[in-house]
């Protein structure tokens, strides 16, 4: 088989001998074998959400918080908007062309968040990190942290205790002088939601061109009577030197190599 390809090849070496470059450079092309190439292949497409990613998802009909894995690739819609088929829940019931302002990236382990405690009138939203989302039950375990001045006199016991660990201003429930480890609860996902701490690095999300990008949060939008879940609007400065802008919440999500608040 080699020896008829090198055949081959010196037989159209002979063909264009004396031929003009021009008419060569043409018959090339003509004669050339027609090889179909992707448009992903042509233009590096960074879509929001991969198949099989797990993600947030918003249930407009529930009113609330539910985790959710990305089936399949965008579509667009009739507003052209785009959309994602999601697997809903630990039964994974199927939802066609979810809009995107309806996800978001899934928790990550290590990462600031709210989750509520009580009902009525004895509710209230504490502070906490994730420490692992269990889909099969529907629940993430949390680990609860406490505000510390670590401007005061740091041979303190419990902040001493915190900046060895890293945490900077943070004391998670439970640590202290002792090697006992900090106590962690299951909190169901629907109770859950993410915290967005100022001068953290966070992604962003820019579009198809870029993907996701590195930010730096600024400022964070609070109601007169503040609800985590009512943030809707970040501001961020991007780490390419552009300037700061308001970002959606559903196109933040929590940098792997960043996992301790700031």
């Amino acid at each position: 088989k080699a020896s008829q390809e090198d055949d081959r090849m010196e037989a159209k070496l002979e063909e264009m001998e004396g031929r003009p470059k021009e008419e060569i450079d043409i018959a090339e092309a003509l004669g050339a074998d027609i090889v179909e190439v992707s448009l992903d292949e042509l233009t590096k497409v960074h879509e929001i959400y991969q198949d099989h990613e797990p993600v947030n998802y918003w249930s407009a009909t529930h009113e609330m918080l539910i985790q959710a894995f990305i089936s399949g690739r965008a579509t667009l819609d009739e507003h052209n908007e785009l959309c994602y088929d999601v697997l809903v829940g630990p039964r994974k019931q199927r939802r066609e062309q979810v809009s995107c302002r309806l996800l978001s990236p899934a928790f990550t382990d290590g990462e600031p968040i709210f989750y509520e405690e009580g009902d009525g009138k004895k509710r209230r939203w504490r502070k906490a990190i994730a420490k692992e989302v269990v889909h099969a039950k529907g629940v993430v375990q949390v680990q609860e942290i406490e505000d510390v001045d670590v401007t005061g006199d740091l041979e303190s016991a419990n902040v001493s205790s915190a900046l060895s660990r890293g945490i900077s201003g943070y004391l998670f429930q439970g640590s202290g002088d002792s090697d006992e480890p900090a106590k962690t609860k299951d909190v169901p996902f629907s109770r859950v939601c993410r915290r967005y701490v100022k001068d953290r690095t966070v992604l962003v999300y820019t579009g198809m061109d870029k993907g996701w990008q590195p930010a730096i949060i600024q400022q964070v939008e609070e109601s007169s009577e503040f609800s985590p879940p009512e943030v809707t609007m970040v501001q961020v400065q991007p780490l390419s030197g552009d300037d700061p802008v308001f970002v959606q919440t559903c196109f933040l999500q929590n940098t792997k190599d960043d996992l301790i608040p700031i």
